[in-house]
C-alpha cells in the first residue's frame, strides 16, 4: 500500500500505523508529529514532538507512541482521541 504523507515541510523520517491500521503517524525534519487519517489521509493533529529532527516512531497497542530525535532523546506519548499528550 502506498500513502501521500500531507503537510510536512521537510523530509519525512518515519511512518507508522495503527495497530487496527485506522491511523498513520508521521515524523521528521520539522521535529513535529503528525496523525493522519488513514482512508482520507487527512491531518487529524499534529505536535512538537521534540527540538530536533525526529528519526524514530513506535506504535503500542494501546495507543502508546514512542518517538526518538537527532540527539537520542526518546519521548512517550499517548494518543487520546485524536490528540496526542505526553505521557
Amino acid at each position: 500500500m502506498m500513502r501521500i504523507v500531507r503537510g510536512h515541510k521537510g523530509t519525512v523520517h518515519a511512518v507508522a500505523f495503527t495497530p487496527n491500521g485506522k491511523r498513520v503517524f508521521s515524523v521528521g525534519r520539522q521535529s513535529v508529529g503528525r496523525v493522519i487519517d488513514a482512508g482520507s489521509d487527512h491531518v487529524l493533529h499534529q505536535w512538537k514532538a521534540h527540538g530536533d529532527w525526529v528519526y524514530a516512531l513506535a506504535i503500542g497497542r494501546g495507543n502508546e507512541i514512542a518517538t526518538g530525535d537527532w540527539g537520542g532523546e526518546v519521548k512517550l506519548w499517548q494518543l487520546n482521541g485524536e490528540m496526542v499528550v505526553e505521557w
